[in-house]
């Protein structure tokens, strides 16, 4: 180690699969990124991270690679991997009732804590989306802390050197932490060469000695992303990058998030916007628009732009109304409901998204199984017609259902705009519209 104060660097780790994927695309991922990054990190003990399993992959791992799921155990045990929590099917969770956040966060805790034997002290928000009224729910959920993107902090004032320690924050008097995670690490890994990654530690450290960095991103980045295979594994970056970080002669020691909870205790207060990492928020907005720097994206914008998702969300809303209206939800009609909340159905990037017929589709069935199962419990009729404002555009549509069908018309012009079928929950109208995208214009 150099004479400099040593940085403490927090490298955090995301890895999700939605239950829509089928199991040969989730065995790839293992095979490419999951697998070879924590065979690597289990041969190098000296290096620790933080981890986080969505619910759903944590079961997919349990049926398709239990030998990783023991691997990522002994690591627990032996204190070099930290796990966090989260929702417990990756919901964001702006966008989902309270008592869905909560009963999420729980859910997938409790998970952790049976398969792991240990309980997670921090949650991992999806897209790293984060909205002034969530403390009080993960304060209810036993969240102590969660990692949000540094640019939330830089866009309301704070400047780059305050950012090197957590915050607190709070709603309605209960309190969380907040780690800021640097918004140069989702570009830096594993894209910059590791000499790049080696500079730009060294430049941190000599600027801000003694003090926390915290890198949080896609565990998927390392191998499953296009073309990232070839680098990371074949090409010796992660060998490399694992190297670099535990070279004694480097001013950087590496240190799970409860590690760096100790040795920078929090300090306050901070109280951010909505907001996510820039990719995200900009994705949100029209893509003509998106070269102004006076504009900043809300999550709310995806369900302006995509009919679909709208449709969705408000599906997905109706189906928890539905099931929390039980006295005693049962566990498995729950999961459909959180099934529907999947975060890959609810907004776009380069990479799909809402365009995955597969993930929209099952989000909807998800919704749709769990409102007809829960009405089907209370005796509720399943037969309905009315008029109302289902997709809150400002006009009434018609509303017809019957025990084995559910249609949502617009009156105007007679659009029929979904169609579903009860028994499976699939709508047969379920098609999404071309929106035009950034470098990809709607033919005419």
């Amino acid at each position: 180690m150099t004479s400099m104060s040593p940085l403490d660097f927090a490298l955090v780790l995301h890895a999700h699969q939605p239950c829509s994927n089928h199991e040969s695309v989730i065995s790839e991922v293992i095979s490419l990124a999951y697998r070879p990054v924590l065979m690597k990190l289990f041969v190098t003990p000296e290096l620790r991270l933080t981890l986080h399993l969505s619910g759903s992959l944590i079961d997919a791992l349990l049926q398709i690679d239990p030998p990783l799921i023991e691997l990522i155990r002994q690591m627990v045990e032996r204190r070099q991997i930290e796990l966090l929590g989260g929702a417990y099917h990756e919901a964001l969770l702006p966008l989902i009732p309270s008592v869905d956040r909560r009963e999420q966060l729980k859910t997938l805790a409790e998970h952790i804590r049976s398969t792991f034997n240990v309980f997670p002290r921090g949650a991992w928000l999806a897209e790293r989306l984060w909205q002034p009224s969530l403390p009080a729910d993960l304060h209810a959920a036993g969240v102590e802390f969660t990692v949000i993107d540094e640019s939330g902090f830089l866009r309301i004032g704070f400047a780059e050197e305050e950012l090197t320690h957590p915050f607190l924050t709070e709603d309605e008097g209960k309190r969380v932490i907040l780690i800021p995670a640097s918004r140069a690490g989702p570009y830096l890994l594993p894209f910059a060469d590791v000499s790049s990654i080696r500079n730009a530690i060294v430049e941190r450290a000599r600027r801000f000695p003694g003090t926390l960095w915290t890198f949080a991103d896609d565990l998927e980045k390392f191998g499953a992303w296009p073309g990232t295979a070839a680098r990371v594994h074949d090409g010796g970056w992660l060998n490399d990058f694992f190297e670099l970080l535990t070279d004694t002669s480097m001013p950087v020691r590496t240190v799970t998030l409860s590690e760096a909870l100790f040795l920078h205790p929090a300090k306050g207060p901070a109280y951010l916007p909505t907001t996510s990492y820039p990719d995200f928020l900009r994705a949100a907005l029209p893509p003509n628009r998106r070269h102004e720097k006076d504009l900043t994206g809300h999550v709310g914008n995806f369900m302006v732009r995509y009919p679909e998702v709208n449709l969705l969300h408000k599906r997905m809303q109706a189906a928890s109304a539905a099931v929390h209206s039980l006295p005693k939800p049962p566990r498995s009609i729950l999961d459909l409901v959180w099934q529907s909340q999947t975060s890959c159905a609810y907004w776009h990037s380069w990479f799909g998204g809402a365009y995955f017929p597969h993930q929209r589709l099952a989000a909807r069935a998800a919704a749709s199984l769990a409102e007809t199962q829960a009405l089907s419990r209370k005796g509720d009729s399943l037969i309905r017609s009315d008029l109302i404002d289902y997709d809150m555009c400002g006009e009434d549509e018609a509303l017809i259902t019957c025990p084995h069908e559910w249609l949502l018309v617009k009156p105007r012009g007679g659009i029929a705009i979904a169609w579903e079928d009860r028994a499976t929950g699939f709508d047969r109208l379920g098609c999404m519209q071309m929106q035009e995208e950034e470098g990809i214009p709607i033919p005419h």
